[in-house]
């Protein structure tokens, strides 16, 4: 997300990437227990070249895994976040941002922080 299909080069014009939001108009509707990538090389995003590259904003149970946020395809070059690699704002609860083995992120080269909370 925000990258060239070979996920190598930013495709410029993405201010908004991966955006999961809590409608205010309507508690019970919120983002809870969505999965972000996986253990799989299948399921594996590439999130770079954004301003920011997911952001949370409410909800609880969702779980980021097994991406390459900031990076290249190839989880070693740099093609960072303009700002944080993941940010989590407002209510948010319970997320779970990577585990061990094939379901850890790789998260560098952003503006900003990796992981953050403004």
């Amino acid at each position: 997300m925000g990258t060239s299909p070979g996920g190598a080069k930013a495709d410029l014009g993405n201010d908004f990437r991966l955006y999961l939001q809590n409608h205010f108009a309507d508690s019970a509707n919120h983002p809870t227990d969505n999965i972000i990538g996986g253990d799989s090389p299948e399921a594996c995003n590439t999130i770079s070249g954004n301003s920011t590259g997911i952001t949370f904003f409410g909800g609880g149970g969702n779980e980021v895994e097994g991406n390459y946020i900031g990076t290249t395809k190839s989880g070693i070059d740099a093609l960072g976040n303009g700002a944080r690699g993941i940010e989590v704002l407002g209510e948010t609860h319970d997320a779970s941002i990577g585990d061990i083995g094939a379901a850890s992120n790789t998260i560098a080269f952003n503006g900003q922080d990796g992981v953050g909370n403004p």
